[in-house]
């Protein structure tokens, strides 16, 4: 088992409500992909199960549950699905009604449960509704949107907060510094982007990019926007950091230099803002909103690149 360093505040709470015999029967972990709810729910799963209620890891509670061989613990996920159907939902509810065999509670954790169905979510707010007394549920989720508001009034919502740098380097030590600071607290980005071999080239070309916005060169961003037009996955993970980039112009022209995320690249930031008005940067900003999701689209992507380029240029150029 991995402890979910960073986490201690989520992990007092439910120590605090176990021992205290005050655990609820629903909770619903929401937080993007990354970041670390996985790890957290199992080790809280852990803390319920051992027989000190502490995750000793030497018990049969914690043993079993770490070996995935806990009979009174059930996960329900996708699998290589699109989506939780009911089926799955309804296998899981006639476990619910097996009383636990070797524990006071019963635990089911429903991992990507935004990927529920409909028909999934009302068949699980039944049992959530009138669950039986040993029963605890953990949905797992990278967003709330698609879950029924039916299903969010009988939970108890727990949002883990994004790391802080120095945490993260404790994590995953030895990445370049500005990396701590682009995964924004998340710890799965932070390794998806130490180990992708194509960020900092991309990174640099969102930034190049930006820069281009207030040249006097009309042409360079024919040159700057081509890396935009190779395919829509690129061009989304560049749109993201020239996003990024302008955002922390903003938050410069503000006098938030301490939460700016591209601090490697403070000559550009303020390169970039002596350049610009604020407006001309939050109408930059819009323009590359509107744009991403244009690249998203079926089309012309190179159209839809240098129509990024050009609008942009128009806003600092008036």
């Amino acid at each position: 088992m991995i402890f979910p360093t960073g986490r201690e505040k989520e992990i007092n709470l439910f120590s605090g409500l176990i021992n205290g015999g005050r655990l609820g029967h629903a909770y619903l972990f929401d937080a993007p992909q990354g970041m670390g709810k996985k790890t957290l729910c199992s080790y809280i799963v852990h803390l319920i199960m051992c027989t000190k209620h502490s995750a000793c890891m030497h018990c049969n509670g914690c043993l079993t549950v770490s070996s995935g061989a806990n009979p009174d613990v059930i996960t329900v996920n996708n699998g290589d699905k699109a989506s939780i159907g009911v089926d799955k939902i309804r296998d899981m509810i006639r476990d619910v009604y097996i009383r636990p065999i070797t524990a006071e509670k019963k635990v089911f954790v429903i991992e990507n449960a935004h990927l529920l169905t409909t028909g999934a979510q009302n068949a699980l707010l039944k049992v959530i509704e009138e669950p039986p007394q040993y029963a605890v549920f953990f949905l797992l989720c990278d967003s709330t949107n698609p879950i029924l508001q039916t299903i969010m009034s009988r939970v108890c919502l727990i949002r883990p907060a994004p790391l802080g740098t120095e945490l993260l380097q404790k994590i995953v030590p030895g990445c370049p510094m500005f990396l701590y600071h682009c995964c924004e607290g998340n710890v799965g980005r932070l390794i998806r982007l130490r180990d992708d071999e194509d960020f900092a080239s991309e990174r640099g070309a969102a930034i190049d990019g930006v820069m281009s916005f207030i040249s006097d060169d009309d042409y360079s961003m024919y040159e700057k926007c081509a890396v935009l037009e190779s395919d829509r996955k690129k061009a989304d993970a560049v749109t993201e950091l020239m996003l990024m980039f302008v955002r922390d112009v903003i938050l410069w022209k503000n006098g938030l230099e301490d939460i700016i995320i591209n601090k490697d690249k403070i000559n550009e930031i303020k390169a970039f803002s002596e350049s610009a008005t604020a407006k001309q940067c939050f109408a930059a900003a819009e323009c590359i909103r509107t744009s991403r999701a244009q690249l998203g689209k079926s089309g012309n992507l190179a159209m839809a690149a240098q129509t990024l380029f050009m609008k942009c240029r128009e806003v600092m150029h008036d």
